[in-house]
């Protein structure tokens, strides 16, 4: 589990979906952590899918279609899952597999690439779940 006590002013902790999903961010709080303990080999589903570009969008249908073990079906079930709880919530889920992030190098002095991108700077509320 990531330690997360260097930032617990900025972190708060939910411990559902639903928790994710309606918590808004307060005073200090940047960033919602669902904490769970997810059990499978996702490493498995990474290695078996072979990335076409520096970001590869993944299909659930492509998932379903791996030949895996049983630990790399139970991280299956668990993407399967989170991809329906956050299509059922209205969102437009997808899953990437990231070789690499391309750096901004067009402004050094202020970058816009992913690297920069911060809540709190956000001009209008965003709805990011970032795994990794």
């Amino acid at each position: 589990m990531i330690d997360l006590t260097h930032a617990n002013n900025q972190i708060q902790l939910v411990a559902t979906f639903k928790e994710l999903v309606d918590t808004s961010f307060v005073g200090k709080i940047n960033a919602l952590c669902w904490q769970r303990v997810i059990e499978g080999d996702f490493f498995e589903i990474n290695e078996k899918i072979k990335p076409r570009e520096n970001i590869t969008s993944i299909e659930p249908d492509e998932l379903i279609a791996l030949e895996l073990s049983e630990q790399g079906n139970l991280a299956c079930q668990t993407i399967l899952a989170d991809w329906e709880l956050l299509k059922a919530h209205g969102a437009q889920p997808t899953l990437n597999l990231i070789k690499n992030y391309d750096r901004d190098d067009t402004h050094p002095l202020i970058p816009t690439d992913v690297y920069s991108f911060h809540v709190d700077r956000s001009p209008v509320p965003t709805d990011t779940f970032l795994c990794t």
